[in-house]
């Protein structure tokens, strides 16, 4: 009897999955490997991986820190905000030159004082300067510095509400990892190609037989079986391609690294949130909210300055 119990059990169909997860199932493999498709059983089998992905995505945004005000007054009263940029100046070309913002301001009419929230990212660099420092008592000039200071702003993902920045931003760590994916299938298809090519051209020779096996490996592992073996493996550990570094630094007011056992009085230990993903670059990340009326006033304050350029 239990025997048969087994039997049917076996003969059961698979339930369906939730819609949510397998909405999302199937956006990971047209994303990350189409040919999948032709896969009977690709959703069940990838759907725990695709879960599990999906899990890892909402707790690498959640970790990212903020929101913290950008608005005129930041840079002064703000450490963190004064680190990231050189000047009140720099905040404002920063919001004018966003499409991403651009796009919101026309798409989405509100009153100024509506508080807007985003994704500020931008990279971090260090640089060798001589500068003036004291030690002891003794003002030293031409003294040997790290000057931290950071490059590439942008902010992205603007909305008049966190909780949609948010899944955004979810959604948009979920893609990554599948871009990251397409990108390795990728390779190993122009690597086939490659053996292809040099097995013809080796035809007949001693070399050729080791071209040949491995071509033979290539082309297993571009098997719709193992690619959706892969996929799920992949998707399984996200924390390998993407992930969220806190990098601890001591700065002072103007921006130079300072050692912790001896820093000065006017210098912070700030915790700098870094990104890692698709081009292993390290994108320094923050939440940030501003007022609708200083997004707007920023984006005119640009407008101005490329018409003067123009000119």
């Amino acid at each position: 009897m239990d025997f048969l119990k087994q039997v049917r059990h076996w003969l059961e169909p698979e339930p369906p999955l939730a819609e949510g997860l397998a909405g999302a199932v199937d956006h990971a493999v047209e994303t990350a490997a189409p040919l999948l498709k032709v896969l009977s059983d690709y959703q069940h089998k990838l759907a725990p991986a695709v879960d599990r992905a999906r899990d890892y995505c909402v707790r690498l945004v959640d970790a990212i820190p903020g929101p913290r005000d950008i608005g005129h007054h930041s840079f002064t009263t703000d450490s963190l905000i004064h680190c990231f940029f050189g000047s009140s100046d720099e905040i404002l070309v920063t919001l004018g030159r966003s499409e991403d913002v651009r796009r919101h301001l026309e798409a989405t009419p509100g009153p100024d004082d509506q508080v807007c929230y985003g994704l500020l990212g931008m990279r971090a660099h260090e640089k060798s300067v001589l500068g003036s420092a004291m030690m002891g008592d003794v003002l030293r000039q031409e003294v040997p510095q790290t000057l931290l200071y950071f490059s590439d702003h942008t902010v992205s993902s603007l909305e008049a509400d966190l909780e949609t920045v948010r899944m955004r931003l979810r959604q948009a760590a979920f893609d990554s990892l599948l871009h990251q994916y397409a990108e390795r299938l990728a390779s190993l298809r122009r690597q086939r190609e490659e053996l292809a090519g040099e097995l013809r051209l080796r035809r007949g020779s001693e070399e050729a037989r080791v071209v040949e096996q491995n071509l033979e490996k290539l082309v297993l592992q571009l098997t719709p079986e193992r690619q959706l073996q892969a996929l799920a493996e992949w998707l399984a550990t996200p924390e390998s391609a993407l992930y969220l570094k806190q990098i601890p630094r001591t700065v002072d007011p103007m921006g130079v690294l300072c050692p912790t056992d001896a820093a000065p009085t006017n210098a912070e230990r700030i915790v700098f949130p870094e990104l890692v993903g698709r081009d292993r670059r390290r994108w320094t990340v923050l939440l940030v909210s501003i007022t609708r009326g200083e997004v707007r006033e920023a984006v005119a304050r640009e407008e101005r300055a490329h018409r003067y350029i123009v000119i």
